[in-house]
């Protein structure tokens, strides 16, 4: 889907201040693709700059 209006406003929600990019969830699987997540299991990784803190 793609975000319409201010986009200051939708950064305001989010800790780090920036909307994610594509890159961003590309690393974090690329990350658990590769031998430095090996021994990593059962978890959930949320790549969305913080915003689900609720902060």
């Amino acid at each position: 889907a793609t975000l319409t209006g201010n986009l200051d406003a939708f950064r305001v929600g989010i800790p780090l201040g920036k909307l994610a990019q594509p890159t961003d969830v590309a690393n974090a699987v690329a990350f658990l693709l590769s031998d430095q997540a090996s021994h990593i299991t059962l978890h959930t990784l949320t790549v969305d700059g913080g915003a689900a803190l609720g902060a």
